[in-house]
């Protein structure tokens, strides 16, 4: 009565294309900026706290999207962290700084210890697993300031009696 699940990391660019084009069935952590033509639950599956990092030396703190004025921001490119954010990142290109490949949050930590970048912005549980795991590699990040978003996993239902099923 179980399911065989073969979980596979990804670019996020290349997950959504897979999922799109019927090669992998779920995206898991998307928010519905990622891929909004993908079949959602009304209920949340997951909830997702986006963080802003920097280092211990930084003094700068979130309080609105208006404090991003003239910060360098790190982020994963083509990721969403929601409308207000997704809306002040592109109207300002310059202070952003995108990382992609298998392995983006690599490259945000050495960016940030390099003062290449001010602040990243990560989810919360996705850090602290980083942090955790690169010990050794990853150098001090502080939490700088939080804002807590809804996350739900993503499908993409190819068949209509799975999106009916999903619906239920």
């Amino acid at each position: 009565a179980g399911h065989d699940v073969d979980y596979q990391m990804t670019s996020w660019v290349r997950s959504i294309k897979d999922v799109r084009e019927g090669k992998a069935n779920v995206l898991l952590g998307a928010y519905c900026g990622d891929a909004p033509d993908f079949v959602f639950h009304e209920h949340p599956a997951a909830i997702s706290r986006m963080v802003f990092w920097k280092s211990p030396e930084n003094d700068w703190k979130f309080d609105g999207v208006s404090s991003l004025k003239g910060v360098n921001i790190g982020l994963i490119k083509d990721y969403s962290y929601g409308d207000s954010l997704d809306a002040y990142f592109s109207a300002h290109p310059g202070q952003v700084e995108e990382s992609s490949g298998k392995d983006p949050l690599v490259s945000l930590v050495r960016r940030l210890k390099r003062g290449q970048v001010d602040v990243i912005i990560k989810d919360s549980w996705v850090m602290g697993y980083f942090l955790e795991t690169h010990r050794n590699s990853s150098g001090s990040c502080l939490l700088a300031a939080s804002r807590v978003t809804r996350c739900m996993f993503r499908f993409r239902l190819p068949f209509q009696k799975y999106r009916e099923i999903w619906r239920e």
